[in-house]
């Protein structure tokens, strides 16, 4: 409750508890410290705010570049391939080589492939042969062998109709890599064989890497 008041000056009577009272006196000059105190911090607080959100809009994109940068930054050499099953199987040639070998009695018949072309490793799956052989010959046996290699290779001879001679027939499943630049595949198989020409007609079926743009690491043997 105001008391007196002249010009810049008031008394003013406030009541802090029940039945206590005491008596202020007031300058306008107080009021207005006061005033521009609140005005302050008021603006300070705003300040405070703005400045945040500029250095959120300043940093953000910068970090966000850098983070995206950091996760597209691959590394892919042919000596440090990335593993990516689809980026390989679309190099992937497929690969059929069919070679004919005259073989005559009890013997090992040697059959060679032609190698990989350059810059390509090749990937033998399967072998498949026919054989003309002696009635009653053993099952024929034998291996694949190339650069640092030896696969061995078996099947069954079956009689032919006319009792006379035999079918050898050689049906393996596998998984052989040959890169190029060394020795051929071979094929050597151990038949009874009754000398018909073209006797000993071999198959080879996988397929072709592209070595350039895959990479081939090199194989632990």
């Amino acid at each position: 409750m105001v008391l007196f008041q002249h010009g810049r000056m008031a008394l003013i009577v406030r009541e802090n508890l029940p039945g206590v009272c005491r008596l202020i006196l007031l300058t306008r000059s107080h009021e207005e410290g006061e005033t521009m105190n609140f005005a302050k911090r008021t603006l300070m607080a705003f300040g405070a705010v703005a400045l945040s959100v500029l250095i959120v809009a300043v940093l953000a994109p910068s970090a966000a570049h850098g983070l995206v940068a950091t996760l597209v930054q691959v590394v892919n050499t042919t000596a440090n391939p990335v593993i990516n099953r689809d980026a390989d199987a679309a190099t992937r040639t497929p690969y059929q080589s069919v070679q004919e070998g005259n073989c005559d009695g009890l013997t090992i018949c040697e059959i060679t492939f032609p190698g990989p072309p350059p810059g390509t490793r090749l990937v033998i799956e399967n072998v498949y042969t026919q054989l003309s052989l002696h009635a009653g010959s053993v099952a024929p046996t034998g291996h694949i062998s190339g650069p640092g290699v030896y696969v061995g290779i078996s099947g069954v001879a079956d009689p032919y109709y006319s009792n006379d001679s035999a079918n050898g027939v050689i049906n393996n499943h596998f998984h052989l890599l040959l890169d190029s630049g060394g020795d051929p595949p071979i094929v050597s198989i151990y038949a009874n064989y009754d000398g018909r020409a073209g006797g000993a007609v071999v198959t080879l079926t996988g397929y072709l890497i592209n070595c350039a743009a895959v990479g081939c690491p090199a194989v632990t043997k």
